[in-house]
């Protein structure tokens, strides 16, 4: 399956759904990854702290690579 990635990094505000967003908190990672099924997409999303995201990075792609 195509899978398109987003890695965004900097000080990220987020809400949940409509409600507003939290307080802007600095070194903050954003992974994506979009997984083009043959039943639409699939999006996969891996935020926090800089460090905590990279030492979870490789999970993240274990898991990419295993949904078939």
């Amino acid at each position: 399956m195509p899978v398109t990635t987003v890695e965004l990094t900097g000080t990220y505000a987020r809400g949940v759904g409509m409600g507003p967003a939290g307080a802007p908190t600095p070194d903050q990672t954003l992974l994506v990854a979009v997984l083009e099924t043959p039943r639409g997409n699939l999006t996969l999303q891996l935020h926090g702290p800089h460090a905590t995201v990279a030492a979870n990075r490789e999970a993240l792609w274990i898991l990419v690579q295993g949904i078939k």
